[in-house]
């Protein structure tokens, strides 16, 4: 740690014994204990909205990555450089093993905890704090998979990538517009306007590198990603992004839900739109699409290493897809 870091950890009145650099910043050993320092920078709004999330989470006795203030108001301090900087409570502690199942399911149970405190109404608006709608974001999507499509069909010499990508980009397209119809039918408007209505919060990256285990407990980890949104959107993108690496294993896919489910029932509406959203072939769109926008002189093989994978996996996610509703 540099000079003017320790100079800005004097505006808390902290003093450093050791240092260690992760998460982006340095975790310290230090006077007040353990510590996380690191440079942040996120608009005043939202870091109102973080502070709001951490009181909820602290009243609650959920443990978090709380700010620390350096004066009776802020949280934030400021270097010579100009940068914006933050200090967080921290803990013994150890990063979620994606390879380890029960790390997975406990996890999955602690979001669903989370999720049932942060759902309580605000006294302010917060409408910069909404996300994408949904069903804009799957129009926009596939339209970018027909993009993708119609400019490799118009090539005269394709590369293996290209050639891969065309032999089942028709089939992906339909499922693409398939979900798009789909979310339609789900009630999405009404479950969007609870959310608003209520202000109920979701993570917003909640997967294993934002999730830590202090001693057996799993406790999430940096909000600065937060937004007001339908909740069953964090439950997707972590039940997603993990079952991809076990091959969308049907018994683990379960026991993920039924781990959330027991700290907040996942309605009919909600598991109507889970399955909506894991309909919809977003790891074959974010491959096509990286690929369209990339440099398509070179393709790496990670590229085609992915689109294969996509490819395998597409029909045992399938058969997990269909349990959940």
């Amino acid at each position: 740690m540099n000079e003017k870091s320790i100079g800005i950890l004097g505006q808390y009145d902290i003093e450093v014994k050791k240092t260690t650099r992760a998460r982006g910043g340095f975790v310290c050993d230090t006077s007040r204990g353990l510590i996380l320092f690191k440079e942040y920078d996120v608009k005043e709004r939202h870091l109102k909205f973080e502070k709001e999330i951490m009181l909820k989470l602290k009243e609650s006795g959920i443990r978090a990555d709380y700010f620390l203030e350096f004066d009776s108001e802020n949280v934030i301090a400021e270097g010579d450089d100009g940068k914006k900087y933050v200090i967080k409570e921290w803990y013994p502690s150890r990063e979620c093993n994606i390879k380890d199942r029960n790390d997975i399911i406990k996890s999955a149970g602690m979001l669903g905890k989370i999720h049932t405190i942060l759902q309580e109404k605000r006294g302010d608006e917060c409408t910069e704090l909404y996300p994408c709608d949904l069903r804009n974001e799957f129009v926009r999507h596939t339209i970018e998979i027909k993009r993708a499509r119609n400019y490799i069909r118009r090539k005269n010499n394709k590369n293996p990538f290209e050639n891969e990508l065309l032999r089942s980009i028709d089939k992906f397209y339909q499922k693409a517009e398939e979900a798009s119809a789909k979310i339609l039918e789900c009630d999405y408007e009404s479950m969007r306007k609870y959310a608003y209505d209520n202000q109920t919060v979701c993570h917003g990256a909640f997967n294993h590198h934002n999730i830590i285990f202090v001693g057996k407990d799993a406790v999430a980890v940096d909000y600065k990603n937060a937004v007001i949104d339908v909740q069953v959107t964090d439950l997707y993108d972590f039940l997603r992004k993990v079952m991809e690496k076990y091959n969308w294993d049907m018994q683990l896919g379960n026991n993920i839900i039924e781990s959330y489910d027991r700290e907040k029932t996942i309605g009919i509406q909600d598991r109507k739109l889970l399955k909506v959203m894991l309909q919809y072939p977003e790891k074959f769109w974010k491959v096509t699409n990286k690929y369209y926008n990339g440099n398509k002189a070179w393709i790496a093989d990670k590229n085609m290493e992915k689109l294969k994978m996509v490819k395998e996996q597409w029909e045992v996610k399938q058969k997990f897809v269909d349990t959940i509703l």
